[in-house]
């Protein structure tokens, strides 16, 4: 089982109700409930051209290097997923979650090496949508109820979608569910929106990519310790299963087209109407949520699809030295 620093030995929950069993998805290489789990040797970590305006154009994505990782069984994953797990411990310690809500048999590893160029960005066997593949993200497998996925056959059945949240909500999304701005939690503390300009939409927002989904506004920044001692950031989104018939399409709210002048194939090439980049459900029970999808970089080099006119400055010092801000919306 993994090493101590990563949770109790395993597997973290009892074996056979975390995950769903064959029937649930169709044996493949890619994204179905018989893939997830990591390939024997996850490859090592990706330098990719960063498409967005930040950093400027020609920067490249970097990967904090693996220097100080913890020794085995990290030795045969690629160092991405290495460090991706020891932020996700950071998570799992500081919050205090229980190591039972997660899977291992789940995690996968979407850097360059683990999930090639070769494979496919979209995949469209595995639900009524397309699947947009959350590349450069580690994802940690959430327990999914065993008895809901085979009663709706979530893994055929439902659409992928991400939800984008920060790490000081895992918790609550973990032990209450994805709520709705007035709900009531187990705390005691009534639920509010945090990201519609002080509007409390009564629904649950979703996105068909993490381009979106992923970006700072949405998923916040955690600062922590790396294993090798440097200060490192990382981000969190919710990859979901969403049921077809219970959410609406929107366009995007953000202000990349009216502010940045960027056309939606800049957001997400490989969403065909961008016009529908924004989901939203008044159906709690629809978005079950099965994996939590990391991310991690250095301040001052910041990943693909980071920034949006809505952040107002918050970000600003994880931005390359002498970076040239696109313009700001009024939040």
């Amino acid at each position: 089982g993994p090493p101590a620093p990563y949770g109790p030995p395993a597997p973290y929950g009892p074996p056979a109700p975390y995950g769903p069993p064959a029937p649930y998805g169709q044996p493949g290489q890619y994204g179905h409930p018989a893939s997830y789990a990591p390939p024997p040797a996850m490859g090592q970590a990706m330098a990719g051209q960063h498409p967005g305006p930040f950093p400027p154009s020609g920067a490249t994505a970097h990967i904090p290097s693996q220097a100080g990782a913890p020794p085995a069984p990290m030795a045969s994953v690629c160092p991405l997923a290495a460090q991706c797990k020891f932020f996700f411990k950071h998570l799992m310690d500081t919050h205090k979650i229980a190591s039972s809500f997660f899977n291992p048999r789940f995690d996968k590893c979407y850097c360059s090496t683990c999930y090639s160029a070769n494979a496919p960005n979209v995949i469209t066997e595995e639900g009524p949508s397309p699947y947009i593949v959350p590349r450069g993200w580690v994802r940690f497998g959430i327990s999914v109820n065993a008895g809901l996925a085979e009663q709706e056959s979530i893994f055929k059945k439902w659409c992928v979608s991400f939800h984008g949240t920060r790490a000081d909500l895992l918790l609550s999304v973990l032990t209450n569910g994805l709520g709705m701005p007035g709900d009531r939690l187990l705390d005691g503390r009534v639920l509010e929106s945090q990201n519609c300009a002080g509007r409390q939409d009564k629904c649950i927002y979703t996105s068909p990519t993490i381009r979106y989904s992923g970006l700072a506004f949405y998923t916040g920044v955690t600062d922590f310790t790396g294993p090798d001692g440097r200060t490192l950031a990382g981000q969190t989104v919710l990859q979901c299963r969403q049921r077809p018939d219970t959410f609406k399409k929107q366009g995007e709210t953000m202000g990349f087209k009216s502010l940045w002048k960027m056309e939606g194939k800049q957001l997400c090439p490989f969403l065909s109407n961008h016009d529908e980049i924004e989901w939203t459900t008044e159906t709690r029970p629809s978005v079950v949520p099965y994996g939590l999808l990391v991310r991690i970089f250095e301040p001052g080099r910041p990943p693909d699809y980071f920034m949006s006119p809505v952040d107002g400055g918050r970000f600003d010092k994880y931005l390359a030295p002498n970076t040239t801000k696109p313009p700001a919306a009024t939040v």
